[in-house]
């Protein structure tokens, strides 16, 4: 039994990560399923997806183009507008930048530790 314990604690799965889950998890669980008989592979994996809360549509173009684009020099129109509701999170941002640098770093500082 103990040497079962000392066994599983070095025990490494693989990990993956992805912005978009909404648009990608489905994809990224398939990739994962032809990976499965590789013997690097074996026992699994998990699959980590960040996505945004499903409101009236699937994919919500505002987010993503403010989420998963590298900074820029001019600005979006309309960020305050109503009629887009954004987390703290992603209008503490330069208007106009898009922080996917800073996701990044969200994802190794805070998610990888947690996961």
């Amino acid at each position: 039994m103990g040497l079962e314990k000392k066994k599983s604690a070095h025990l490494r799965t693989d990990i993956r990560y992805i912005f978009d889950g909404n648009a990608l998890f489905l994809t990224a669980t398939e990739a994962a399923r032809s990976h499965a008989p590789a013997s690097h592979f074996a026992g699994g994996g998990i699959i980590v997806a960040i996505g945004y809360p499903l409101n009236t549509e699937l994919y919500d173009m505002r987010r993503r183009t403010l989420n998963l684009s590298p900074p820029t020099e001019t600005q979006f129109p309309d960020l305050e507008s109503p009629m887009y509701s954004l987390t703290s999170f992603e209008v503490q941002f330069d208007r106009g930048q898009g922080p996917v640098s800073t996701s990044l770093c969200l994802q190794r500082s805070t998610l990888r530790p947690f996961v």
